[in-house]
């Protein structure tokens, strides 16, 4: 951290041993757990449309599933492999269904390293997400952008109607289980394959956790991707209580009154 506080706001008791484990100077009683801010829009009635919109206003077929597949950053190097076998599986019929393919492209850059992809692959729907630069001049512009309202909208509606949501290891996974969607999480890449390696992440102590609840599906090559696909548009998928616990474990109070929680902390601290 930056700097030394007199208290700390954690998103969950996990968090709270890994804040007292890594800086051993914090007293407990400095530290209150109060759930996680970033999801509290989901719960409220404000955010979102009805799927009629939805459908409108994305031209989706309403007879097919949805598959959204969520972007990270450049500095994932694999996401554009596993767009374009996933383009691939439905453009050769290797799905077991017909499907409407959302991409939301990653809201901390500008989408163009995926513009070959719109050309190639016209039955792809785009989501670009829309996040204004506050601060252009800061030294880590990307953390200066800040989520339209019609941007929340889209993507609490696009979780909310999606049939499976496939990321490369995203906190987006996280806001998939909010709306109890199977989750695929693709890492091909190792140090023998010569691909970016998106594997060693696995190791990293925050996503062992993912990788022991078995809440997603961490596919290694193509075929295990197809597989796990075809499985979850066929038969649905029996994770609903792992991914259950693995939401208490990550976020530790509940998603609804985060704001009013943390307001209440801050008196109590003043």
């Amino acid at each position: 951290m930056a700097g030394n506080f007199d208290y700390y706001l954690v998103w969950s008791n996990l968090m709270k041993e890994d804040l007292l484990h890594f800086y051993q100077s914090i007293d407990e009683n400095q530290v209150a757990i109060v759930g996680t801010p970033q999801f509290e829009p989901y719960s409220m009635e404000k955010y979102g449309y009805d799927n009629a919109k939805l459908t409108y206003k994305f031209k989706i077929d309403p007879n097919l599933p949805i598959v959204l597949f969520t972007c990270n950053d450049a500095s994932s190097e694999n996401d554009p492999i596993y767009l374009e076998l996933l383009a691939n599986f439905i453009k050769n019929g290797n799905l077991i269904k017909a499907v409407n393919l959302i991409v939301r492209t990653s809201p901390a850059e500008e989408p163009t390293r995926f513009k070959e992809f719109a050309e190639k692959y016209p039955f792809i729907i785009w989501n670009y997400p829309d996040w204004k630069i506050r601060r252009a001049e800061h030294q880590e512009a990307w953390t200066q952008r800040v989520p339209s309202m019609e941007d929340l909208n889209d993507l609490k509606s696009l979780l909310k109607y999606c049939d499976l949501c496939i990321n490369v290891l995203s906190t987006i996974t996280l806001d998939a289980f909010i709306f109890d969607k199977p989750v695929i999480n693709p890492v091909f890449g190792n140090t023998e394959n010569k691909m970016f390696d998106d594997q060693k992440f696995l190791n990293y102590a925050h996503l062992i956790k993912l990788v022991e609840s078995n809440s997603t599906d961490i596919v290694k090559n193509e075929n295990e991707f197809l597989d796990a696909i075809n499985r979850i548009l066929e038969k649905g998928d029996n994770k609903k209580m792992e991914r259950e616990n693995f939401l208490d474990l990550e976020i530790g109070k509940p998603i609804k009154g985060t704001s009013k929680r943390i307001a209440e902390t801050l008196k109590q601290w003043a």
